[in-house]
């Protein structure tokens, strides 16, 4: 698990708009939207993608599905119309 899998994650959510509809579903847990990433090839930890959120700009955050999650447990807040950005 890294941090820079963390952040090649964000990146291909940014690009990849099945994904972006996979991780916008507010009924996933933040274990669901870990196991989306693993699925898809990424290994890392809640608290990984914490770092790497905290590292982003707003703008950054703005545009990306998943990176809104809650802060401890990867979970959707629901904000942005559903969309799951902070």
């Amino acid at each position: 698990m890294t941090i820079e899998s963390a952040k090649a994650f964000l990146e291909k959510v940014q690009n990849d708009e099945d994904l972006r509809t996979k991780l916008s579903d507010k009924n996933l847990s933040g274990e669901d939207r870990l196991n989306i990433a693993k699925a898809e090839g990424f290994q890392f930890s809640a608290e990984e993608m914490r770092n790497v959120r905290g590292e982003l700009s707003e703008d950054d955050m703005a545009n990306v599905v998943g990176a809104g999650c809650s802060e401890d447990t990867f979970e959707c807040r629901g904000c942005h119309g559903g969309r799951m950005e902070a």
